[in-house]
């Protein structure tokens, strides 16, 4: 598996079984979206942004980022649209 430089903070942990550890939403590199197993350190894609993410945070069961000139942005979990 390919290594990311992860640029992001992590969000919105949960567990999805006893084997995986929890599951963080990340930023990489390029405008890659996607989650990160915290147990093994694997990354999976869900997609590419327009733009990189320095930080994600959540509030009010939504998602959001913050981009590299300072922009708050939604984020769409499951498409990685902003």
């Amino acid at each position: 598996m390919k290594r990311l430089s992860i640029t992001a903070l992590f969000c919105c942990a949960f567990s999805v079984s006893t084997l995986a550890g929890p599951i963080a939403y990340a930023g990489a590199g390029g405008g890659q979206f996607g989650t990160l197993d915290l147990g093994t350190g694997g990354f999976s894609l869900i997609g590419v942004g327009p733009a990189a993410l320095v930080g994600l945070g959540s509030s009010n069961g939504k998602l959001y980022g913050l981009d590299s000139t300072g922009e708050l942005l939604i984020v769409n979990a499951a498409t990685a649209a902003f």
